[in-house]
């Protein structure tokens, strides 16, 4: 494999390559639920990695939720369904779950507008202002979907809320490895734009319950007519 060096020695990308490879085959259903692991002498032998190597990449998706060490059964895996955690989510195939992971994005806006309203300062009421502002500058989509996650991140943080940007960060990864569902959804650049000016009054409003439910309202009409879009 790419990356393995000498000496029992692994690089960051040889692990990466691993995971990528060990991920895809237990989404996919390769291997079942409960079913152990093939030995590390195996799974070195056929995929041509360094045990050090093998052993970090089991390490990251134990940590994603995709496989469990049991003592004395060794390395088991597991439902991904039951026990998959955020860091997962960014890997989870688009057509199976596009619209659960739409709607938890909504989730996290409505809420994250609802506990900024209750928080912001002056500082962050500028900062998210001038991030709307630079929206409205012509730019490629490339550009527009930068300046949206921008946006959306200091919205998030302004809530003020650690689990809140958790799971933000893991949405935000989704969206990056899916640029063109982000281009449907901001597809609409007049209503999204209005959407940025909407979102900086109702904070500044400090009005909690109606930012929550303003925000969440018009999420779910421009991400209906995105999804519905050809």
């Amino acid at each position: 494999m790419a990356g393995e060096g000498s000496g029992g020695k692994r690089s960051s990308r040889a692990v990466d390559e691993l995971v990528e490879i060990l991920r895809s085959q237990l989404l996919s259903g390769q291997f079942n639920p409960g079913e152990a692991m093939p030995s590390e002498k195996e799974l070195t032998r056929t995929l041509q990695v360094q045990r050090p190597t093998l052993r970090a990449a089991y390490a990251r998706l134990e940590v994603e939720g995709l496989l469990v060490h049991r003592p004395g059964k060794g390395m088991q895996v597991r439902d991904h369904r039951e026990n998959g955690t955020l860091p997962l989510l960014p890997h989870l195939d688009i057509d199976g779950h596009l619209h659960d992971i739409v709607e938890l994005r909504r989730v996290v806006m409505a809420e994250s507008a609802g506990r900024a309203a209750g928080r912001a300062t002056f500082e962050d009421l500028a900062d998210l202002a001038e991030h709307a502002r630079k929206q409205g500058a012509p730019g490629d989509a490339e550009a527009f979907r930068a300046g949206d996650r921008a946006f959306m991140s200091r919205l998030v943080r302004t809530s003020g809320s650690l689990p809140l940007r958790m799971v933000f960060h893991s949405l935000d990864a989704w969206l990056q490895a899916h640029p063109g569902l982000h281009d449907r959804l901001l597809a609409n650049r007049t209503t999204v734009l209005a959407g940025y000016t909407a979102i900086v009054n109702l904070v500044r409003s400090g009005d909690e319950r109606m930012a929550r439910s303003a925000v969440r309202l018009a999420l779910d009409k421009t991400d209906a007519e995105a999804l519905l879009a050809p």
